[in-house]
């Protein structure tokens, strides 16, 4: 008898344990089982110079009772991570700010922003709201360079002609304009010529020299120039072209007998062999 009583109480009790159990893991009446929610996230600026700077974040996250933890998760493309806090502002909204650092590589560095929110009943969210992204730093640009020129023919007869002017050139980031720039020496407007690229960099171009009508050669100074994609030029001197003066032909020589007729060659020799009186020549 006693061990049946002492069987029946220890049963009481296994059942009364499992009872309080089961009514602890049973959510409370009216409890909230739903977890926050985000509206309207902002980043601003999402574009930052490489410098670096400072970015708002801003979003609405809404629940049911209360928050009880807000923060964000930064996580950079170059393997930077940060936790920020987010307070609440206006209503709903929430606050925080990105710290970006400078960026002096040659690609851009983003941030991308996850928020994160639990409430009172400890239901919990987390989304991506966007992204920050830092543009890379400009990078030193050499100049661009000019190793060989060539003028051919460098002289010409009067008549002018074709002159081929080439150039050896190149920049580390490309050329955008290759060109010769002729300038007469004796004074005037100068004229630009064109180069064209025959090979990754070898330039070639004509110039078509005018003709000369005056009484002494012409010249002209032939520059070459190179410019890159963001504007600085390389220059060089390629030589002189010159076009010879035309040829002037000599007058006849001038009579003794200007103005005088002529002696007859049966008359004997007379002063300069003019006039016509004497005696015929036998």
């Amino acid at each position: 008898m006693l061990r049946l009583r002492f069987l029946l109480v220890s049963l009481v009790a296994f059942l009364l344990s499992v009872g309080t159990a089961a009514a602890e893991e049973e959510p409370e009446v009216g409890a909230d089982t739903t977890p926050p929610v985000f509206a309207n996230g902002l980043l601003s600026p999402s574009y930052l110079p490489y410098e670096g700077g400072n970015s708002q974040i801003s979003v609405d996250i809404i629940d049911e009772t209360e928050l009880n933890l807000t923060y964000a998760n930064v996580y950079g493309s170059d393997g930077s991570y940060q936790s920020i806090y987010l307070y609440q502002g206006n209503g709903t909204t929430y606050y925080g700010t990105l710290e970006a650092g400078p960026n002096y590589s040659d690609g851009t560095v983003s941030y991308l922003v996850e928020v994160q929110a639990y409430d009172a009943f400890h239901n919990y969210n987390a989304g991506y709201i966007g992204e920050v992204q830092v543009e890379p730093a400009p990078q030193f640009d050499e100049s661009p360079w000019i190793s060989q020129t060539g003028l051919n023919p460098t002289f010409l007869p009067s008549s002018g002609g074709t002159v081929a002017i080439e150039a050896e050139a190149g920049d580390n980031r490309g050329l955008t304009a290759v060109y010769a720039v002729i300038t007469p020496v004796s004074g005037g407007a100068s004229t630009e010529v064109g180069l064209n690229g025959v090979s990754f960099s070898h330039f070639e171009g004509t110039y078509e020299a005018p003709a000369n009508a005056g009484t002494v050669a012409a010249e002209y100074l032939v520059e070459v120039v190179v410019e890159d994609d963001i504007g600085q030029q390389g220059r060089a001197l390629a030589g002189t072209i010159t076009v010879d003066a035309p040829e002037v032909t000599p007058p006849p020589p001038t009579s003794p007998c200007k103005g005088k007729p002529h002696r007859p060659a049966s008359l004997p020799a007379g002063p300069k062999g003019c006039g016509t009186t004497g005696k015929p020549t036998r």
